[in-house]
């Protein structure tokens, strides 16, 4: 049975999907939000889809762009726990194996990701997971 995370994160999918339209809506909005508005929008990227950073590397850097200090490390934090976040499928096999696996996928996908300088920031933030 699923935990009222993994719900969440479908929830978020079937919202969001590969549809940009949702990512868009939030980037517009995400300026000048509240505290209180930002904790929401960092619980809700938590329970975004997975590997957000990723699958979405425009969406990070237009988010990015709209905070400073302390909220925008808030921002960068979730954004790379979420997109190193083991999932909590079932699977077969060694788990020291697909651990592994899981651990070099990453690390790949970190390597992959653009050198760039709106970006640097999340990528320190996710080779902290390396």
């Amino acid at each position: 049975m699923p935990g009222a995370g993994e719900e969440a994160s479908d929830l978020f999918g079937d919202v969001a999907g590969i549809d940009d339209s949702p990512f868009e809506l939030i980037v517009r909005y995400a300026p000048g939000i509240s505290e209180d508005a930002l904790k929401q929008l960092v619980a809700l990227l938590d329970k975004a889809t997975p590997r957000l950073a990723f699958n979405k590397p425009q969406f990070a850097k237009d988010l990015l762009r709209s905070f400073h200090g302390a909220a925008r490390q808030e921002v960068i934090d979730v954004i790379a726990y979420q997109s190193y976040r083991r999932r909590a499928d079932s699977f077969a096999g060694d788990p020291k194996e697909i651990m592994a696996k899981e651990q070099q996928s990453f690390r790949d996908a970190v390597g992959a990701l653009a050198e760039d300088p709106e970006l640097n920031d999340l990528l320190l933030a996710m080779r902290r997971f390396l």
